[in-house]
């Protein structure tokens, strides 16, 4: 008995699996569409249990960078640190990481360690003048089953919108002086404290008209602005970018109001 025992043992430790007919589904470590040739059950057993767990970057930066930045202020060149963050660090090939400056198609580095930092030679100096600019790098490393997987860091540039109050007609010096962001297009709410004086919105004309302004009962004070055109040029510490076409909302009668919040449309 006990003879026959071990030999159904025997049997089951040599039976393998092959499925000529592609998996339908993904079942455990297997992806659907998986084909298996001559596989022992424990491979079998493995693969379902112990799936491989794919490496990725969970961060990647540039030391001390801001990602947002005011048209015409640089990134500073030369040497710089790169950072990064991994998952699965066991599963990444020993010394694949590459980092590349994706925007000009220049590789700074290749055959790196992964030790999650690396000082490189970005070149010159870099800055845009266009509002929505970017500068990316990108960051590439290969798995344990020959796959390459990468992360970006992204650099954007901006042209500034400007609010606040003032007396009528302010010159462009002093709409630049107003109370600055440097962000990208999308609908504004600002909170504005005039006393006696009125109320100014600016922002690149390339983003076209205002279609709604709201005061803060939600009623439609549009018609109550008028909209110049003004060309922006360097001002700094106010404006730093290029010469930029500005539209300039203004508010048409002098008012005194407490936490008004106002909120403009495209």
């Amino acid at each position: 008995m006990a003879n026959d025992r071990k030999i159904y043992i025997q049997e089951k430790e040599d039976f393998t699996y092959s499925n000529p007919v592609p998996m339908p589904n993904d079942v455990g470590g297997y992806e659907s569409g998986t084909t298996f040739s001559e596989k022992t059950l424990k491979e079998m057993w493995d693969g379902i249990l112990y799936p491989y767990q794919y490496p990725a970057f969970t961060s990647f930066s540039m030391a001390s960078q801001s990602t947002t930045l005011e048209c015409g202020i640089e990134v500073a060149g030369g040497n710089r640190t790169f950072n990064w963050g991994t998952s699965n660090p066991s599963n990444i090939e020993a010394n694949s990481i590459e980092i590349e400056d994706l925007t000009t198609s220049t590789v700074l580095g290749t055959g790196l360690a992964n030790d999650g930092s690396e000082i490189l030679d970005i070149g010159t100096a870099i800055t845009k003048l266009t509002t929505n600019s970017v500068h990316q790098w990108r960051i590439y490393a290969t798995n344990t089953q020959s796959d390459v997987f990468n992360r970006t860091f992204t650099v954007r540039w901006y042209s500034p919108f400007y609010y606040g109050v003032g007396d009528p007609s302010l010159s462009v010096s002093a709409i630049q002086q107003l109370t600055k962001q440097v962000v990208g297009k999308s609908d504004k709410t600002y909170t504005f404290n005039p006393s006696t004086q009125v109320m100014y919105f600016a922002y690149p004309a390339s983003y076209g008209d205002l279609t709604s302004i709201l005061d803060p009962n939600n009623f439609e004070i549009i018609g109550d602005f008028t909209k110049r055109q003004e060309t922006f040029t360097t001002n700094s510490p106010y404006y730093e970018g290029d010469s930029v076409l500005y539209n300039v909302y203004e508010f048409n009668n002098l008012t005194t109001q407490s936490n008004f919040n106002v909120t403009f449309k495209f």
